[in-house]
């Protein structure tokens, strides 16, 4: 295809990935980085043999998988790498959720992207609790999601994560996150 590049298409696939609802359970699945045989996918999904391996498919065909080999038996990986870039591209291409960070924080930020955590914890709650607004109440999260959805305003995603958590903004029950009620108060 003239003026279409691999990355294009790769998102294209992916994009039309995620408009199923067995693709979600595969990346919640997943989500957790373990090397997991198809067996192991079977039985955390409760999809059938079929079904895992067309899932595997167009995580595959995506970009986003990793395969490797354990003996004979196969174990699958998300990578998170393209998903991250994927998440940056649409935020950088799309004129909404560009929210504005608060006055006194805009010494961390570049536009909507974070470029330094801050050291004071009064300015990390501060962060924290604008940060969270990236998510919708009562709705649940795959940890993958909740990564990608990080990854837009800082790469290390992961401390975001687990600061939201502790700080009582996100809750999260066996790999799934969802917003609370609870408000922290700077200290």
């Amino acid at each position: 295809m003239a003026g279409i590049e691999e990355s294009d298409i790769r998102f294209l696939r992916l994009a039309a990935a995620l408009a199923d609802w067995r693709m979600h359970r595969m990346l919640e699945v997943m989500g957790d980085q373990r090397l997991q045989s198809m067996d192991d996918l079977q039985a955390e999904s409760g999809m059938g043999a079929d079904e895992v391996g067309r899932q595997l498919q167009v995580l595959g065909a995506a970009g986003v998988l990793r395969t490797l080999r354990d003996g004979a038996t196969r174990r699958y990986q998300l990578d998170y790498g393209p998903l991250i870039n994927l998440g940056v591209r649409l935020d950088a291409e799309s004129n909404e959720g560009g929210r504005i960070p608060p006055a006194g924080l805009k010494q961390f930020f570049r536009d909507d992207r974070i470029v330094q955590i801050p050291a004071a914890r009064k300015k990390q709650i501060e962060l924290l609790q604008w940060l969270v607004d990236d998510f919708s109440f009562d709705t649940d999260y795959p940890e993958a999601e909740v990564n990608a959805i990080l990854a837009r305003r800082h790469p290390d995603f992961a401390t975001l994560r687990r600061d939201l958590v502790d700080e009582c903004l996100m809750e999260r029950t066996a790999g799934v996150y969802r917003r609370t009620r609870a408000q922290t108060t700077p200290l």
